[in-house]
């Protein structure tokens, strides 16, 4: 889950990164975003940027417990990151949110969404 994956995650961050994070209701939301606080202790982004994922099976999480700048929308959110002097936007927290980036940036097509290698 999130352990494992922010633990992959920290020896690749560069110096310069920014997270943004939403999240759908979690049974225990301080556990789950336990790895997240490692992370941003370990590796401190340039900026925490918080929104709620958009279409999900549940509504997304609007109060947070993790410090950062809110925007109301992923769309808004994505904007802001942008135009950051950052080398890599880490998206996670919610596999909605990561869907809602990917349609916001135009990369939901099936090509794009493939696993597997094209043929050339």
């Amino acid at each position: 889950g999130m352990r494992q994956a922010v633990g992959e995650i920290i020896p690749r961050l560069p110096e310069k990164w920014c997270l943004l994070f939403g999240s759908s209701p979690q049974t225990n939301m301080e556990e789950f975003l336990h790895p997240i606080r490692q992370m941003i202790t370990q590796k401190p982004p340039q900026k925490i940027l918080l929104t709620k994922p958009q279409h999900g099976r549940y509504p997304g999480v609007e109060n947070l417990p993790l410090e950062g700048t809110w925007f109301p929308t992923p769309e808004k959110a994505i904007e802001f990151a942008q135009k950051m002097d950052v080398d890599l936007i880490l998206v996670t927290g919610s596999l909605y949110l990561c869907g809602n980036v990917l349609q916001i940036l135009g990369f939901d097509s099936d090509d794009d969404l493939s696993l597997l290698a094209q043929p050339s």
